[in-house]
């Protein structure tokens, strides 16, 4: 007989467990309850007594969503063991039930009261002994008011003393009571998301948030709009913390465009982001300096560039092919760079403080001084914000 009340609890506790669900508070306090249930009494086995299914009825009072006190009585008809006397069973009593997790579709609960166990033989006299129970179940609830139950109760009757168990289940019809409160899903950021969809549930407060409750990034650069100085930056362009584009050697053109992404600090820059310069290709007379007037013209437009970027400073940089020894080459490259110095200023007017010479001799090439073509374009003289 234990064994098979064993059997029968753990699948109560089972099917309490696959069923667990949180959910809106079911129980209302100041609410009846009505429980039609059936199952099975097991009888000791000193009562000669065969195990009979059980039919009962639960009348409840809900004092606070978590107490109860409930009365309730089960019939059940079983015979000797013998086979000869039909005898029915009757458990009249009365319980007080708690509740936990009132606020759960599974409510379990435990119960424990106090009754009367009455034999009635169909041959002989019957017989009524007090009795104590105690036990556990659980209620889950489909809506408000209806609910599966199940429960196990041991029955005990100190006179002779007898045991009894009892496992049942049924329906627990739920009426009257307070209704229950509509919860308002929470939001713990306050963010507009509630907790269950947050994925970023600590945003601080006041922050842009998508719907997910993350910190809204409109431009999708992973820099968020709270803190986005460009919040129109074009998909896939690399940005800066601020979340505008990458300007890595901070020339004032950003990554994608810049050419030359090593330029030095302060150094001006073309459209490119590479450094502002303008190139003579100028050819002196061997071991001279003196400009011939066919070059006037570059040197007219090497004003226009002056003019028009407003460095602070021009660098002349003169320069060589590799023809002669690399001192003769630096001197004639600084002979040249400020022979187009002085030209600047006395034909235009341009500040000789603004214009720095310098020879570089044959140190710099821009092409192969193998080729005729090469040392000409090497032979030249340029000027650099």
């Amino acid at each position: 007989m234990r064994r098979n009340f064993i059997q029968t609890f753990s699948a109560i506790v089972i099917a309490g467990s696959v069923l667990c669900t949180s959910a809106a508070a079911e129980i209302r306090e100041g609410s009846f309850s009505l429980s039609p249930m059936l199952g099975t009494q097991l009888f000791e086995g000193d009562q000669h007594l065969d195990d009979a299914t059980a039919g009962g009825l639960g009348l409840a009072y809900h004092f606070t969503k978590n107490l109860a006190v409930e009365l309730s009585g089960q019939f059940a008809t079983t015979e000797t063991q013998d086979g000869i006397t039909d005898v029915d069973a009757l458990t009249p009593h009365l319980d007080a039930l708690y509740h936990f997790m009132p606020q759960n579709k599974l409510v379990p609960y435990l119960s424990a009261g106090i009754g009367a166990i009455r034999l009635d033989p169909d041959q002989g006299k019957s017989d009524t002994d007090l009795m104590f129970n105690y036990g556990a179940g659980f209620k889950y609830f489909f809506s408000d008011s209806v609910a599966l139950r199940a429960e196990a109760r041991h029955l005990i009757a100190p006179q002779d003393p007898e045991n009894n168990l009892m496992a049942l289940a049924g329906l627990s019809f739920g009426f009257g009571g307070q209704k229950p409160r509509q919860s308002t899903p929470l939001d713990s950021d306050r963010d507009g998301v509630i907790d269950g969809q947050d994925q970023c549930p600590d945003t601080p407060s006041g922050t842009p948030v998508d719907s997910a409750g993350c910190p809204k990034d409109s431009d999708k650069d992973s820099v968020i709009d709270a803190r986005d100085r460009c919040p129109g930056t074009p998909a896939g362009t690399p940005v800066d913390s601020a979340g505008c584009p990458k300007d890595s050697d901070k020339d004032g053109v950003i990554d994608t465009r810049d050419q030359c992404l090593d330029t030095a600090p302060g150094a001006m820059v073309d459209e490119t982001g590479c450094d502002l310069k303008f190139t003579l290709q100028i050819e002196f007379a061997p071991d001279k300096a003196d400009i011939r007037p066919e070059f006037h013209q570059q040197l007219k437009d090497a004003a226009d560039f002056i003019a028009r970027y407003q460095a602070p400073y021009i660098l002349i940089a003169g320069h060589t092919d590799n023809q002669g020894s690399d001192a003769y080459n630096k001197e004639l490259s600084m002979r040249r760079a400020q022979s187009v110095s002085k030209y600047l200023q006395d034909n235009f007017g341009v500040n000789p403080q603004k214009l720095a010479a310098r020879g570089f001799g044959e140190s710099q090439p821009v092409a192969d001084n193998d080729t005729v073509q090469g040392r000409q374009m090497n032979r030249r003289v340029e000027l650099v914000c």
